[in-house]
């Protein structure tokens, strides 16, 4: 439905001067994949933009008009401090933003970091004390060995065993 400035004011037409939306079947595209997309004008260069795509194949695109997956988002995503990521049928894997503290919790199996580029390294980071960023702890991927880039302290009455058996205290 697209209109004016007015809100009072739709006629139901397709005009980019007009502030609305319209939604168009966009007929065979690659593959014979039919679509059906909501496009919202822009008025800032008198067009309109192709902002959702739903493809007869169920796939979506969000500012993206060739979905590859189920959900296809060319931007970025922002859920809201206090709200959820759920991954899994059972939404077993969250990850959650309070608005100071994030939280990643796996709630059933292990938690699997992996690093599949090659000669690629896994870094930990954080805060230096000073504002910046300094690297803590490298999985070094090319060398075959974890380093440490700053000092390990090992609270009272808790010990570093080295060694497999733990024979090196």
């Amino acid at each position: 439905v697209d209109g004016n400035d007015a809100a009072s004011t739709h006629r139901g037409e397709t005009d980019s001067s007009n502030y609305g939306f319209s939604l168009k079947y966009m007929g065979s595209r690659s593959g014979n994949a039919n679509s059906l997309s909501l496009f919202s004008d822009n008025q800032a260069a008198a067009s309109q933009v192709e902002a959702i795509t739903i493809f007869q194949d169920g796939k979506v695109g969000l500012n993206n008009t060739s979905a590859s997956y189920t959900l296809d988002v060319d931007g970025d995503i922002r859920i809201k401090d206090a709200h959820n990521l759920l991954l899994g049928d059972g939404a077993d894997f969250q990850i959650n933003h309070n608005g100071s503290d994030t939280f990643i919790t796996n709630l059933t199996g292990h938690v699997i970091f992996g690093q599949a580029a090659d000669n690629k390294d896994i870094l930990f980071q954080s805060d230096d004390g000073s504002g910046g960023l300094a690297t803590y702890i490298t999985l070094d991927g090319s060398q075959g060995f974890t380093t440490l880039q700053k000092r390990l302290r090992a609270n009272d009455n808790v010990s570093i065993d080295l060694g497999g058996a733990g024979d090196l205290v």
